[in-house]
Formats: structure tokens, C-alpha cells, sequence
């Protein structure tokens, strides 16, 4: 769509679904930007593509707020500062317009239970009549059925078992490993940076070896400037994550990644308990390998069947020991404080990588400037992972 200040949102009210009047579309999409990114837009040109691709099932909130027009779900969002391109990434139309115009009409009309909304935007197609008037029930009438079948399930009247059986096989125990097997010691605390408050970034713990007595030490360097930060939020964190130092400079200073699609692939290594700490794990990232055969387009970068087909083979024959860990991928903007995975990434995540260990890592790119981060399923969110970047001659 145009760059345009004067396009509309549509607002339907209450239990007879009328017309109730409009509102602004674009203040309310770059207030919601705001918050995501943690900055102010307002001397920014914002360039809003609606997509026609339907949006998932949302979660049922009061006051219902209803997008009338469901084939155009999902969002791509471009920033511009003067003739630079400073943002883009896909969001779904909940996170930039829906959460937001429930918040306005909630406060304004707290009695109201239900509202529907169209963006009157050039393309827009118009509300079905079903939309609006939602006891029509003559659209799906009822098939006509053709002949019976029955089915009995198990446990059988007369005793008959299935042919066959299915069990799940139990996975296996991680080793046991702390952070002192990689030279770490307990007085070694991962650094912060300070725009990205509780966001626990790496330290650089590197075994050396003395040369008058031949004895290993460790010696720690930072990559940012540290703020001290409490062993207790490191030890509460779900997964501790030790990353290789070569892997650490590639990804974040050598491996040519594009400024105009998004990349990504999948994180290799090792995984174990965590000695010092019930109920948490310690993964060991030794490598990040290209997704191929992946189904990149304008929304989504996608993981397909060949693609875990091609790590798997890859695995076996050139990192044998080592366990898929998650995956990683690129964004095409600064990172801020408040804004990390997307919506899109999470669901991503929990569709495909369903192990409590398993990884998300995140590359966030703006000119030469890369910021990389982890992230962890935690119930059903996803939170940031502490990692320390040590020398591989541990």
C-alpha cells in the first residue's frame, strides 16, 4: 500500500454488528511499533504492506476485537529515516494494529464486549454479509450422508487387542557438566550491556597455558563494557549456553549474511544437565550450519522436510556426536531492549523445535554492526539464555 496519513480503520459495534464510524490506521500502527521497538518513529516515514494471508486463531480476550476481513492477517513493516531504510521485518496485523485499538476502545467504552474493524485501504475487499451478521447458517449446510460405518474402540467388547503397539521411547539423560568443565569459574559472571537491561551478554573465558610452569589458566575478556550481574538471575536462567569462540567471530563478524532477506539455519553441538543446577541445562554450540532447501519468501523463512533431512545427513557425516540444538536466524534491524523474537519467530519455534533445551539464536544486523542473542522456550513464552564465548582448546 501507499505511504498515506489519511487511510481509515473501519469500526463495527455491540451484538448487532453496526457501523460505528473510523479511526486513524496509521497513528495507531506507529504507536505500536513504538512500543515494540522501544523508540520513537515520529520523525520516521512508515511504509505498511498488508498481506493477504489469513491470520492464525487468536486468543480469546475481552473486549473481542475482530478483524471483519481474516484473508489479510499479516503485515510487512519498512521504516524509513529520510532516503535510509532503518526497519523491516513481517508482523502479524494483531501485534501492530488489533492489541492496540483494544486497548483505545476498552478505555473508552468499557462496557462494550464486541468490535469488528476493516482497514479501508485501496484492494481492501469489503465484510462478507456473514461477517456482519454471524446466525446466517445457510453458507455450510448440512452434507448428505451416504451409507454407515462402525467403530468400536479399544478395549474391545470381546477382548480383541490391535495388531500392533505404540510407545514412546524415552529419551536419554543429558550428561552431567558445569561451567567449571569449560574453565569457567564460579566468580565469572556473564556481562550486560546496558540498552538491553536484563539481557546477559558473552565473556570470553580463554585457557592458556602458563609458560613458566606449563599449568592451564583462564583469563576473562569482555566484549562489552560489564555490569555486574547477579549469580542468582544467571543460575534461574532455563539453559546456560557455552559458545565456540571461532563460532562466536563468524557469526558475528565474518559470515556474509544479506541486508535485504532474511537468513538462517541450524545450531549444532552438545547438551548436558547442568551440575551446579536442578532442572537446567548446559548446551554447548560448536557450530551454526545454512538451512538449505529452506522456503524463504516475503513472510517467512521456513524449514522444510529436506531441509532436517540435509542437517541430519550433515550431522552424522561431518559433526558425528554432536545433537541438532535449534536453529538460528537473521533480522534486518538494530536490536532494541524491547523488541527480540516476533510473534511469527515464536510460532516457528513452538510448531518445530519442541525439546525444553532447544535454541533460538537471533542476528540482529544493522550496517556492519551484529548483535547475537539466544533464546529458550520458558513455558509459553520465550526468554533470553546467559552464554559465555570460550576458547575451543578447553
Amino acid at each position: 500500500m501507499k505511504e498515506r496519513d489519511d487511510y481509515r480503520i473501519e469500526l463495527y459495534r455491540g451484538a448487532d454488528r453496526k457501523f460505528f464510524g473510523t479511526m486513524p490506521f496509521l497513528p495507531i500502527v506507529q504507536e505500536s511499533l513504538e512500543s515494540l521497538l522501544g523508540r520513537s518513529l515520529l520523525l520516521k516515514s512508515i511504509l505498511v504492506i498488508l498481506l493477504q494471508v489469513p491470520e492464525e486463531p487468536l486468543p480469546i480476550e475481552s473486549p473481542v476485537v475482530e478483524n471483519l476481513v481474516p484473508d489479510f492477517g499479516y503485515t510487512y513493516i519498512k521504516v524509513y529515516q529520510g532516503n535510509f531504510l532503518i526497519y523491516q521485518h513481517p508482523h502479524r496485523l494483531y501485534d501492530v494494529l488489533t492489541k492496540n485499538l483494544r486497548t483505545k476502545l476498552s478505555n473508552q467504552y468499557p462496557e462494550e464486549i464486541w468490535w469488528g474493524f476493516r482497514v479501508d485501504i485501496p484492494g481492501m475487499p469489503q465484510i462478507s454479509a456473514f461477517r456482519l451478521n454471524p446466525r446466517v447458517s445457510t453458507l455450510h449446510p448440512t452434507p448428505a450422508r451416504e451409507g454407515n460405518a462402525e467403530i468400536i474402540p479399544y478395549p474391545h467388547p470381546h477382548g480383541e487387542k490391535p495388531k500392533f503397539q505404540i510407545r514412546r521411547l524415552a529419551e536419554a539423560e543429558p550428561p552431567l557438566k558445569t561451567l567449571a568443565d569449560f574453565g569457567i569459574t564460579s566468580g565469572q559472571t556473564a556481562g550486560e550491556i546496558p540498552i538491553f537491561g536484563n539481557q546477559i551478554n558473552p565473556v570470553l573465558v580463554e585457557s592458556l597455558t602458563a609458560p613458566e610452569t606449563g599449568e592451564r589458566i583462564t583469563q576473562e575478556k569482555n566484549f562489552a563494557p560489564q555490569i555486574t550481574t547477579s549469580q542468582d538471575q544467571i543460575n534461574k536462567a532455563p539453559v546456560k549456553i557455552v559458545l565456540a569462540r571461532s563460532l562466536y567471530q563468524n557469526l558475528c563478524h565474518q559470515r556474509p549474511l544479506s541486508q535485504k532477506v532474511e537468513e538462517g539455519g541450524f545450531l549444532v553441538g552438545n547438551v548436558y544437565r547442568d551440575g551446579d543446577e536442578e532442572n537446567t541445562y548446559l548446551v554447548e554450540v560448536s557450530n551454526a550450519l545454512t538451512a538449505q532447501h529452506t522456503g524463504a519468501s516475503f513472510l517467512h523463512l521456513t524449514f522444510t522436510g529436506d531441509s532436517f533431512v540435509e542437517v541430519k545427513r550433515t550431522l552424522n557425516q561431518s559433526h558425528s556426536g554432536e545433537r541438532l540444538l535449534g536453529w538460528y536466524h537473521t533480522h534486518l534491524f538494530p536490536a532494541t531492549p524491547t523488541f527480540g523474537l516476533s510473534s511469527i519467530d515464536v510460532e516457528l519455534h513452538f510448531s518445530t523445535f519442541t525439546i525444553p533445551w532447544q535454541l533460538a539464536g537471533l542476528i540482529n544486523l544493522d550496517g556492519n554492526q551484529r548483535t547475537l542473542r539466544f533464546y529458550v522456550r520458558q513455558g509459553n513464552k520465550m526468554v533470553l539464555c546467559p552464554y559465555w564465548v570460550i576458547d575451543e582448546r578447553h
